[in-house]
């Protein structure tokens, strides 16, 4: 089934870290990528010296003249170098095998993401997260957690993270907990092709009650039947019932080129899904949305928010489309 994925591109180091995630991975046969730049005016007006941000350098204003003339003539400058730098990115996905559209905006970028979600049907939106401060880590930057909360189709947060170890596996932390949500993240994850030889390990967490200690267990230290017996033995009817998921998630991947493990962990969700990613260092974290909306999300937050916000990595996550 083909997809329409949606690029916002702003010039940032997490835009950089963007296109070479999407340069690893390969979509569905006739998917198309929309590549969208938001010209934000008043981010513009707003700043002190007269050349605006990368990637817009400076605009030649005319000496003379109303302000309004000066006004529109400065407009179309920034849209005029808005479009040369759609044309440069353009140049830099050239190489891949898949149908792009350039399309520039004027407005509020969060917005204006938000309104080419809707109008195009867009399935997976990419976007960076241009954190800086431990503050920003936090937020993750008011765009994307705009775009996290209120995009009706799934969202991949980049972050441009340590360079890769070159010949290095591609490697995919994958977090199920067997919800409709998780089974969503399963089948998006499937339809998605990572470069051969890529790794996906299959994360499930048992949630700890107060009195217990973390622990876990793993297919990279025991594997086959004495892993299912280890889980049993460990967690008892619900590490029976989590290596029958496990084992489910593992036969839905079928027999691909990767390679496919499985980990099981007693803990709280986000927290140990986080420590995962930071213990593993996958290129990619795919999680579930649980679809908290409104005051239920600012309050509880979720699962699928709390991982994005800390993962030392990539952030897909994986919304189900209201039918």
């Amino acid at each position: 089934m083909r997809m329409k994925i949606l690029l916002a591109v702003d010039g940032s180091i997490d835009m950089q870290a963007t296109i070479a995630l999407l340069r690893m991975m390969r979509f569905p046969s006739g998917s198309v990528v929309y590549l969208l730049h938001v010209v934000h005016l008043e981010e513009e007006r707003a700043m002190e010296e007269p050349e605006p941000p990368s990637p817009h350098p400076a605009a030649d204003l005319p000496e003379k003249g109303s302000p309004s003339e000066k006004e529109s003539l400065w407009q179309q400058a920034l849209q005029q170098q808005g479009k040369a730098f759609l044309a440069h990115v353009m140049r830099e996905l050239k190489r891949l095998n898949i149908e792009t559209r350039p399309v520039l905006r004027v407005g509020i970028p969060g917005a204006e993401i938000l309104r080419m979600i809707d109008e195009c049907q867009i399935d997976l939106v990419m976007v960076g997260t241009r954190k800086h401060s431990k503050l920003e880590r936090f937020w993750l930057g008011s765009v994307s957690e705009w775009i996290l909360n209120e995009a009706g189709c799934s969202v991949l947060l980049v972050r441009s993270k340590r360079r890769r170890r070159r010949g290095a596996p591609f490697h995919v932390l994958l977090a199920v907990d067997g919800s409709p949500d998780a089974w969503a993240a399963v089948e998006f994850t499937k339809s998605l092709v990572f470069p051969q030889r890529s790794r996906v390990t299959i994360l499930h967490v048992i949630k700890k009650w107060l009195h217990q200690t973390s622990h876990g267990l793993s297919t990279w230290d025991v594997a086959g039947e004495e892993f299912s017996r280890q889980a049993e033995r460990a967690f008892g009817l619900r590490g029976k019932h989590a290596h029958e998921l496990l084992n489910r998630t593992l036969h839905a991947f079928g027999d691909g080129e990767q390679t496919v493990e499985m980990s099981l962990i007693l803990g709280h969700e986000a927290e140990e899904i986080v420590k995962a990613a930071k213990l593993l260092l996958p290129d990619l974290v795919v999680v579930g949305s649980k679809g908290l909306t409104g005051l239920r999300r600012i309050l509880l937050g979720s699962v699928s928010s709390r991982v994005a916000r800390h993962a030392p990595c990539s952030v897909l996550v994986v919304r189900r489309r209201a039918s």
